[in-house]
């Protein structure tokens, strides 16, 4: 902002502009950014939901379909349900129902040219092949198939920012490790540049404090020291799951 200081001799005030990080004052601009992303947002969650109303075979998975506003920017969360998987059984293989529903997503995501951020989740369970594949592993290939998909559906690649996969690291579901709606793909429309340096006063408090959870260091470093196993590759000897009826799950261990 600008502040005026009077000059010696009476003759008239000296227009000085404080940078934004000289005074810590909010980024009018930045704001101003996230404003006009919100709005493009829920137009594009609006689209997203008329158009899968109007398709028969797309209107029964609304209901894994979610959206949340975050640091990152927009999340769609293409959740597995007890009913619905997005991928053949312990692979990277996108089911026919999910890819068209992928390109539904696609459709909507090339109204605005924001960076895209790709990331997969898996459940607790531990995949059935041992160490030749495990669930970082398998998160990732998901993610890359879904990118894949994407790009297929008209995304240009350089909208891709980052491609990864989690496992079962940031479960949406945190009191059950083995609950089915765990596995999922997250497509997150970024903020626009600028928008994302904005001030968070406003982001609602259940995601401040999911964020605060996630980043917490020393849940990370609990979680890393429970399995130094790559996340869960196998069981140690003479172990037994302590959920194995858990919801979505056939008691065998592998099941994703």
């Amino acid at each position: 902002g600008k502040e005026n200081y009077p000059t010696t001799g009476g003759q008239g005030n000296l227009s000085i502009t404080i940078p934004r990080d000289a005074t810590g004052t909010k980024d009018q601009g930045g704001k101003a950014m996230r404003a006009a992303d919100r709005q493009k947002f829920e137009s594009i969650k609006k689209d997203l939901e008329a158009r899968m109303a109007r398709q028969k075979g797309m209107a029964k998975l609304r209901k894994n379909v979610r959206f949340t506003e975050t640091r990152e920017g927009l999340r769609i969360d293409l959740i597995d349900e007890a009913d619905f998987a997005m991928f053949a059984m312990g692979t990277d293989r996108l089911v026919p129902q999910a890819r068209a529903l992928i390109s539904e997503v696609a459709t909507v995501l090339q109204t605005m040219p924001n960076p895209l951020i790709v990331r997969g989740h898996t459940d607790g369970l531990p995949y059935a092949s041992g160490r030749t594949m495990n669930n970082w592993l398998l998160s990732s290939t998901r993610a890359e198939s879904t990118r894949k998909a994407l790009a297929d559906s008209g995304i240009p690649n350089n909208r891709f920012a980052r491609i990864e996969g989690v496992a079962d690291r940031e479960p949406f579901i945190k009191n059950d490790a083995y609950d089915p709606r765990n596995r999922r793909m997250s497509i997150i429309l970024g903020w626009t540049r600028g928008g994302n340096n904005a001030d968070d006063a406003d982001m609602d408090a259940e995601t401040r404090a999911a964020i605060k959870e996630r980043d917490d260091p020393t849940r990370v470093a609990k979680k890393a020291a429970q399995s130094l196993d790559m996340g869960g590759t196998s069981l140690p000897g003479g172990a037994t799951l302590l959920n194995p009826t858990a919801p979505g799950t056939s008691g065998k261990p592998g099941k994703h």
